[in-house]
């Protein structure tokens, strides 16, 4: 199918941006990209995850615009619905088609290739900066089931079937394209 391997020629470009992006503030001006070292991936605290998922909303944003033919004809307002409810169920299921490449679910790797630790989720709730409103040990009691059912309802189920590209492609474009959602109009939009 012409739209799933569009979609991976693109994905595989954003990868590489990745790199880049995500990695940026490492490099020394006077290292050149060509010898630019990647480096080990590291765990991350929730800070760092949402500067991750910052940097990682105009890189999506773009991945869909070059990779679905006739999303950029739509008006500004749905592009910005269609978005809006992609973003944050993409990523979730980025982290399980991470999982599958990796064969891991003991982690959640995010999209700068460094992961959420969910073996040990103080690590993930610790402020360095001490500003955090609660204790790291009260986000653990709060929180960390998140992790177990990320795991249970993602992780597992992706791993278990051993979900490819393709099949995270087309994942992809049903959730890009959730026509249950209010306020969308897709009439024009034509997928090849």
């Amino acid at each position: 199918m012409p739209i799933l391997n569009t979609l991976a020629t693109n994905y595989s470009k954003l990868e590489n941006i990745r790199k880049v992006v995500h990695h940026e503030e490492e490099r020394s001006v006077f290292q050149d990209f060509k010898y630019f070292s990647v480096r080990s991936p590291k765990s991350v605290t929730y800070k760092e995850a949402n500067r991750v998922s910052s940097k990682e909303c105009d890189l999506v944003a773009d991945w869909i615009l070059n990779s679905y033919t006739g999303f950029a004809d739509l008006p500004k307002n749905q592009k910005k619905i269609l978005f809006r409810n992609f973003f944050l169920p993409f990523v979730i299921l980025q982290g399980g088609y991470f999982a599958c490449i990796h064969n891991r679910n003991d982690v959640i790797i995010l999209a700068s290739g460094d992961f959420i630790d969910c073996s040990h989720p103080e690590t993930f709730y610790y402020d360095p900066e001490g500003r955090q409103l609660m204790s790291s040990e009260d986000a653990v009691r709060m929180f960390a089931s998140s992790f177990s059912n990320y795991r249970r309802n993602v992780t597992d189920p992706m791993l278990r079937d051993n979900v490819d590209d393709k099949e995270f492609f087309a994942l992809c474009t049903l959730i890009l394209f959730d026509t249950g959602e209010t306020g969308i109009i897709l009439q024009s939009l034509h997928i090849h």
